[in-house]
């Protein structure tokens, strides 16, 4: 399994970066929570 921890889901990488990921075995996309703007 390959998780996709960002907020660029696979199903929009181009063909050669779903490949190299499916690797792995399945993409799991867990989307990366927002964080606000100056939050350190």
């Amino acid at each position: 399994m390959f998780i996709n921890f960002s907020n660029h889901p696979s199903k929009l990488w181009a063909e050669d970066e779903r490949n190299a990921a499916l690797q792995y075995g399945t993409i799991e996309d867990l989307a990366f929570p927002q964080v606000p703007e100056g939050a350190v």
